[in-house]
Formats: C-alpha cells, structure tokens, sequence
C-alpha cells in the first residue's frame, strides 16, 4: 500500500511542478514578443520594453527555482519508505501548498492513515487502460515525464524524430491524426510535443513519398503551420527535387515536385528569417526557371536582410 500512495503523492508534486512549467512557458513566449518589438522602438519606449524583459526574465528565473524545487521533492518521496516518514514528509509541504495543492496532500494524509481504503482506491486506479498506440504513448510522456517538460526543447524533438522514422508511422492516417488532435491540447508542452511530430511526420511525407500527391498535401500542410519548426524543413522540400508518380484512372505516372517546391519558396518568403533568405539565393541557377524566377522578384522585392516574418501569422 505504500508504494502506491508514494506514487500517487509524486504524481500530484509533478503536476505541481507542470502547472509551474506551463507559466514558465507563457512567461517565455511574451519574452520572445518583447524581442520582436523592441526592434522597432526607440527612446522611452524601448526603456519601457527593456525594464518589462529584466522583470520577465526574474519572474522565469523564479519559476525554474521554483519547478526544480517541486521535481526534487518528487524524488525525494522515494527515500520516505516508512508510514511515519512520509507523514512528517507531507505535513512538512503543508504551509508552502496552495489551496488545491493542500486538499490533494490532506487526501495522502488520509490514505495513509487508512491502508485498506488506500489500497481499494489507490489499486483500482492503477488498473485504468493505458496508452497503447505509439501516438498515444508519445502524448502520456509529453504530459507526464520530466525530460520531455524541461525547459529545453531538444528532449521533446528527439523523440518526436524517433516518432516519425519509425518503420510505417509517417504512412500511417490513424497516427497522424491522432497527433493532430493533440496539437490544441489546452497542456502547452503536450500541444508543443504534438506539433513537432505533425511536423517530423509531414517532412518524412514531404520527402521520403514516391507518392507525390501525399506528399505534396503534406507540403500544403507544412506550409500552414506557423512554428519556427517548419523552417528548415521547408528549405529541405525547396532544395531536394525528386522524381515519383501521381495516380490517375490508367495507373501511375510519372511526375516531379516542383509544385511543391513553389509553395515551400513562397511560404519561406512569408517567413523571411536570415536561413530562408540564404536558401532563396541558393537557388538564383536553379534549374527550374519557375524557381530562378521567383527567387529574383524575392529579392528584388525584398533586398534588405531579412529579419522577422512579414505578417504575424508567421510567428
């Protein structure tokens, strides 16, 4: 019975420590549209948004204080293996908890002052059915585990990539849109996590395909989704023209994707960061003359460095 009211009490503090996390994330996002303003500022008003950035970047500061403080009294539940101990343990987070927090650590209190109930409660809710497809179980970690909630990204894209070159996974419909569901997820790390393997899947699609027509609507797709991720991906479809087959009422024929590549040049001019401009002049010989085209009323359109996207959808 006490291993399960250990698991349940870790349970609750890194939910705490989630709740902290998803702040944490708010918190960086007005950070980043402090930065994208101030560009433009100048004088008093550019004061203004520096002291609003050194307050923001204090409160972020506080908050992974505060997140790492609650994922080490998760694991420090696991050296608590006596009744008594784990008592003292919880009555000891009592005066630091908020409402909610209290409540749940006061029914702990109670499970462990009744074993048998603990052991009714407690045991039936370990015998929910789990996760079970690859989509699915790629979401419970995004919800649950600490590496994929830290602060850096580079857990959360690791897995996703390991998603998507799965053998069948980027072919198959019902996992695709099982991620894409989650992308509005109301956890931002789960709806992050989501968005990242829509991505990985739709570059494998937009890519790797012999069927153009698929790969193509993965283009179209990519090209809707306003996430930095999207950037180097649709430089890859820009710089790799390929050769696969459409399927008509005779059989398949033979095609290319540079109607996919078109959108890719379009939408990377949409972006207009420094790499999406770099790719664009990359392609000023390209030996599609629709391409070489585009390109120079890009750049002749757009001569200066590029530096933020042209409209906010695109952010």
């Amino acid at each position: 019975m006490i291993g399960l009211v250990m698991r349940k009490l870790q349970e609750i503090l890194n939910r705490q420590a989630g709740t902290i996390q998803r702040e944490f994330t708010a918190t960086g996002k007005e950070l980043a549209e402090l930065s994208n303003q101030i560009v433009d500022l100048k004088g008093e008003a550019r004061k203004q948004v520096l002291d609003k950035q050194n307050a923001l970047h204090q409160k972020q500061q506080s908050q992974a204080e505060e997140i790492n403080l609650w994922r080490n009294r998760s694991r420090e539940v696991l050296l608590k293996g006596r009744r008594e101990a784990l008592h003292g343990y919880i009555e000891d987070l009592m005066p630091e908890a908020d409402p909610q927090l209290r409540d749940e650590l006061k029914h702990i209190l109670y499970l462990l002052d009744r074993p048998e109930e603990a052991a009714v409660i407690l045991g039936s809710a370990t015998t929910q059915p789990k996760a079970t497809t690859a989509a699915a179980r790629l979401i419970e970690r995004a919800r649950t585990s600490y590496d994929m909630r830290c602060a850096s990204p580079e857990n959360r894209l690791r897995d996703v990539v390991a998603l998507a070159n799965r053998p069948g996974i980027a072919q198959d419909d019902e996992v695709l849109a099982e991620i894409e569901q989650a992308v509005d997820d109301q956890d931002e790390i789960v709806g992050e996590v989501a968005l990242l393997a829509a991505i990985q899947i739709h570059r494998f699609r937009a890519l790797r395909l012999a069927d153009l027509e698929i790969s193509h609507q993965s283009v179209k797709k990519l090209a809707q989704i306003d996430h930095p991720a999207v950037i180097p991906v649709l430089i890859e479809v820009l710089d790799n023209p390929r050769k696969g087959f459409f399927k008509n009422e005779d059989g398949p024929i033979e095609a290319d994707n540079e109607r996919s590549r078109v959108i890719a040049l379009l939408r990377l001019v949409e972006w207009h960061t420094p790499e999406a401009q770099f790719a664009l002049r990359m392609h000023r010989f390209d030996l599609n003359p629709d391409i070489v085209k585009l390109v120079n009323q890009a750049t002749d359109l757009f001569p200066d460095e590029w530096t933020k996207p042209l409209s906010k959808t695109a952010e």
